[in-house]
């Protein structure tokens, strides 16, 4: 996956590599990354076509509250949350101000956390077999000879050392 076009759902937002709301603001400063987010926020702001729109200062506010909330939303989220806006898979729109907003981004980053998990728990089924119960051949020689060390250590009642342990 190399660009947004591409990003239809959230798993595709973990596929892609764009930069966070946290790392615009790092890399170009607060004022770029505020004015970033109230273009998508503006562009929501018309494509709704509601009778009352959001007045700039709205808009600002907006841009503020999210990247405050939501500083690990990366661009590929952004335009996932725009289509998922403008298209009407969220509530009725009644009216959009900076809690309405807000809300929205809520509820995405709820699912994109749930997601998370799911992708998590899959990636670590995929990686189970190099460790636990199912390790190879060498990781159980490995785990074998780590629990007999640990064994000797009890044994003769020593504790053993923790890595970068300089108090002896």
């Amino acid at each position: 996956m190399e660009t947004l076009k591409e990003v239809q759902n959230i798993p595709d937002v973990f596929r892609v590599k764009t930069p966070s709301i946290g790392r615009i603001k790092k890399n170009f400063g607060e004022d770029f990354m505020l004015a970033y987010l109230e273009l998508w926020i503006f562009s929501i702001n018309e494509m709704l076509n509601l009778k009352q729109k959001m007045t700039a200062e709205q808009i600002h506010v907006a841009a503020r509250m999210i990247s405050n909330e939501f500083p690990l939303l990366t661009v590929a989220d952004l335009k996932l949350v725009y289509e998922i806006i403008i298209s009407g898979r969220v509530d009725k729109i009644w009216r959009i101000d900076p809690p309405t907003v807000c809300s929205w981004f809520r509820k995405y980053w709820d699912d994109r956390m749930d997601e998370a998990e799911q992708f998590s728990f899959e990636e670590h089924k995929r990686n189970k077999d190099s460790f636990g119960g199912r390790a190879s051949g060498k990781r159980k020689k490995e785990i074998t000879a780590m629990k007999q060390a640990f064994g000797r250590f009890k044994s003769e009642g020593k504790k053993p050392e923790s890595p970068g342990d300089e108090s002896r």
